[in-house]
């Protein structure tokens, strides 16, 4: 985690669409042509998480490299330390102590729409995947292999959704 916030914060403040992508995600046909209007309707320093159905997740962004989104990479690798918390927790106590609070982030955030970046939470469970069967939206872009424990089930997820089968037997796309 402190390796990801290091290379978010070594990008070049160059203002240029940027999508980071854990490495447990399977990119799917038309991502960049989504990603370029996606981020035409963002502000310029705001960063798009994708959805944990329970707080946003750092496992898939879209933003804009700029000193206003450098200084918030900063600002988690800093309360990552400090609270010895993972960036997506602290991510998620800085919004919630500013709702509370009715404070303002230092640059706008929005969450992905979930039938587009997805994930076994995304299409409707809570718990852990344990190998069900799991359809992919035929709108997803990107599938995150979240919800899922160990590197072995991480592979069989990504490896299905890969492959354009789920195990259902029906293939991912129209």
């Amino acid at each position: 985690m402190m390796d990801k916030l290091a290379c978010l914060m070594s990008i070049p403040m160059d203002g240029e669409v940027t999508l980071y992508v854990d490495s447990d995600v399977v990119l799917m046909p038309g991502l960049h042509e989504w990603c370029e209007r996606q981020a035409a309707e963002m502000a310029f320093d705001e960063i798009a998480y994708s959805d944990d159905v329970v707080q946003w997740c750092a496992g898939v962004m879209l933003f804009r490299p700029t000193s206003k989104t450098h200084a918030w990479w900063r600002l988690i690798a800093d309360m990552s330390h400090i609270w010895n918390l993972p960036d997506q927790d602290v991510i998620h106590t800085i919004r919630a102590q500013c709702a509370e609070r009715g404070g303002q982030l230092p640059v706008p955030m929005r969450v992905l729409p979930a039938d587009r970046v997805c994930n076994w939470a995304t299409v409707g469970n809570t718990t852990v995947w344990s190998g069900e069967a799991f359809d992919v939206p035929k709108s997803c872009v990107a599938w995150h292999a979240n919800w899922t424990i160990g590197v072995p089930a991480k592979e069989e997820m990504l490896l299905r959704v890969a492959t354009g089968e789920t195990s259902s037997g029906l293939p991912l796309t129209a």
